[in-house]
């Protein structure tokens, strides 16, 4: 799995844009950074789930929110550059960002009926858009 992660990311030339070490897949060093990443995301999993007390079906969505945050995080393996900011060439915004599991509410006007029917229905957050 560790090799297949490594060349997937080689395959679509990262390190010319500096997220990716060019060490040789067979090299421990590299094993091990990948493994410690993967320990990283894999904990923030477990804490999303378990702080917003979601079944383990929705670890998807947990996945997809822990990348999406750690990819608004400084990295030290990027001289404390932000990975986002190296891949779109445009300084990260946090004020888009909820808590896995919050409250929130969902907008019914384009849907509603007549005028005295709801507007918002309240909902979970799981998760950001892929296109986001």
């Amino acid at each position: 799995m560790v090799e297949s992660m490594i060349t997937v990311l080689s395959k679509n030339n990262w390190h010319s844009m500096g997220l990716f070490s060019t060490s040789h897949v067979s090299t421990p060093l590299s094993k091990m950074v990948v493994l410690k990443e993967c320990c990283t995301i894999n904990n923030l999993i477990c804490t999303f789930l378990l702080q917003a007390s979601m079944p383990l079906r929705y670890w998807v969505e947990a996945l997809n929110d822990a990348v999406h945050t750690l990819n608004l995080l400084p990295s030290f393996a990027i001289n404390n550059d932000v990975p986002r900011t190296k891949l779109f060439k445009t300084p990260p915004s946090y004020h888009h960002l909820k808590t896995f599991g919050c409250l929130c509410y969902s907008n019914l006007l384009p849907s509603t009926p007549h005028k005295l029917a709801p507007r918002f229905i309240p909902c979970t957050f799981i998760g950001y858009p892929t296109d986001h």
